[in-house]
């Protein structure tokens, strides 16, 4: 490594990096930005609802009467951002929250059903055109792969806890 003390940057390639192509977390990144990004564009221009609004359809399509933290668990995502979607639906009437047993219970309406229905098909052919490459054995594969890899996430959350405990490395960078 060599650093250009006129100007005091790095002007070559470091010895120890990371290859891109070859790093789980950057090719899933990746693959999440395509979806979410695209995603956003498209529901929003037809739907005026962003991929965290269609989650949420979708988790209550196939979980009708959860609850907001129920929510939260079944798409892994942050309370705020559950929060601020779901705030957008029931403005929209597309759910209702309903208090049953002392709980409070998410439904789509009518009008959330069709705007859910609309969307699958558009979900559904993205899918494809990401798979396109595929076989459908390889996208069997895929998936069961991915579904593994999703199965290790406690551990990684369990690591992420271990280096949050411990001093802040920014302290001794500076």
């Amino acid at each position: 490594m060599s650093i250009d003390e006129s100007d005091e940057v790095m002007r070559s390639r470091l010895d120890h990096t990371i290859n891109r192509d070859h790093y789980t977390p950057a090719l899933v990144s990746l693959v999440s930005n395509y979806l979410l990004w695209g995603g956003s564009k498209v529901f929003r221009h037809h739907f005026g609802l962003g991929t965290n609004e269609w989650r949420i359809l979708s988790a209550l399509s196939n979980h009708p009467g959860i609850s907001a933290s129920e929510v939260t668990a079944v798409l892994e995502v942050n309370k705020s951002i559950a929060s601020r979607s779901t705030t957008v639906l029931l403005e929209r009437n597309l759910i209702r929250i309903l208090i049953e047993g002392g709980a409070r219970r998410m439904y789509l309406t009518a009008q959330g059903v069709e705007v859910h229905n609309a969307m699958v098909p558009i979900a559904l052919e993205r899918e494809r055109v990401l798979q396109s490459g595929l076989t459908e054995d390889e996208v069997g594969q895929l998936q069961s792969l991915l579904l593994r890899v999703i199965d290790g996430a406690p551990g990684l959350k369990l690591l992420d806890e271990e280096y949050l405990a411990e001093p802040s490395l920014t302290t001794s960078l500076d």
